[in-house]
């Protein structure tokens, strides 16, 4: 069997102060809003964790093998049926070195802000759960490396590319995670090179961690979290999106799976409550946070805040300069921003609204 058996409860990865537990088993946290963006990558070990069963345990990673199979092309094209392959993560290493990138992107949650999503609808699933508090911390971003998915399928089933953009449209990548755990994107997002879907074997410059898929994981830059399969351990080519719960009952947006992220930024500081002021605040109030492009992976050019409601915006200072460059045909990571409000804008001695006010930020935004 490809699956782990979940009768048994391996040992957990020790985990850091930098989390607030949702639920301890399996574990999900969200990372403290001070850990998220201290510096441009999230560090691994703060970096948020959203487990659906324990944590499978990988004795000898080289060993371990993902199965690609393409059930979808069998008697819909002329010639063999597609053979399944069996590749140990060291074959996918060595046979696929030169098809290997770097891609920083952020990761996110399609849970996250849960809480800012129930007060302003009060109509979601989170209601109700431990999931109902989630703030800003179910995301992080890393530089992650491994190589390009399309590439590898490219070379185990050549008539891909023989396809129609049409034909392609009507398949889909189904993955499967050791975990038990099982969703799938469209192929054809797969084959838009410059979507840079890699199967990552590295975060932000060293092995995956446990919590977020050793030995290998699908990283889709822009595509929710419920996307990116941990501990993966099989690929496979259907001709419908995946049957599994995760597919067809969580992670839904009218009905529909959701798939990409939308455009957003998040105030990080001051917190939610916060009564201290950021350092070398003199002449305001200081906000700071991130800003990503989403799905489209679109570059953030400007970013604007409001301590009033909307009556006066206020320019951020985006930190381009320590955006990194990598091997990545989009804008996938954040951008790092500072803003000082002028005290003429604050309303009396209140702080800054910490989910109204970055609602509206991104609604300027758009």
């Amino acid at each position: 069997s490809l699956f782990l058996s979940l009768s048994l409860l391996p040992e957990e990865p020790e985990r850091t102060p930098a989390h607030l537990m949702l639920v301890t088993q399996p574990m999900s946290s969200e990372t403290v809003p001070c850990a998220v963006a201290p510096d441009y990558y999230t560090a691994n070990e703060s970096f948020y964790i959203r487990n659906h069963a324990p944590v499978p345990v990988v004795d000898r990673p080289e060993a371990q093998t993902i199965v690609f199979k393409a059930p979808a092309l069998s008697g819909s094209l002329p010639g063999p049926p597609p053979q399944e392959h069996a590749l140990t993560l060291q074959q996918l290493a060595q046979d696929f070195a030169a098809a290997a990138a770097d891609i920083t992107a952020v990761l996110q949650c399609a849970g996250n802000r849960a809480s800012h999503m129930i007060s302003k609808r009060r109509d979601t699933k989170f209601s109700g759960t431990n999931f109902a508090v989630i703030d800003v911390g179910m995301m992080g971003c890393a530089r992650w490396s491994g190589p390009r998915l399309k590439t590898v399928l490219q070379r185990l089933y050549p008539v891909l590319d023989t396809l129609t953009p049409e034909q392609r449209a009507e398949l889909h990548v189904w993955c499967d995670g050791l975990d038990g755990y099982q969703t799938s994107i469209p192929l054809a997002h797969v084959w838009d090179d410059s979507r840079d879907v890699i199967l990552a074997t590295h975060m932000n410059g060293t092995v995956l961690p446990r919590d977020h898929g050793f030995p290998l994981r699908l990283m889709a830059p822009g595509v929710a979290g419920a996307r990116c399969v941990k501990w993966l351990c099989g690929l496979s080519l259907h001709a419908q999106p995946s049957d599994s719960p995760w597919q067809r009952t969580y992670y839904l947006d009218g009905g529909q799976p959701i798939i990409t992220m939308p455009l957003q930024s998040v105030i990080l500081a001051p917190c939610k409550n916060s009564t201290q002021a950021l350092p070398g605040e003199v002449d305001g109030l200081g906000v700071e946070g991130v800003a990503w492009g989403g799905g489209e992976g679109s570059p953030v050019t400007a970013v604007e805040v409001t301590a009033d409601g909307g009556r006066t915006w206020h320019r951020a200072q985006l930190l381009q300069q320590e955006v990194p460059r990598d091997d990545a045909h989009r804008h996938w990571g954040w951008v790092r921003w500072r803003c000082v409000v002028p005290r003429s804008s604050l309303p009396g001695n209140a702080q800054p609204p910490s989910s109204e006010g970055h609602q509206q930020q991104q609604q300027q935004q758009q």
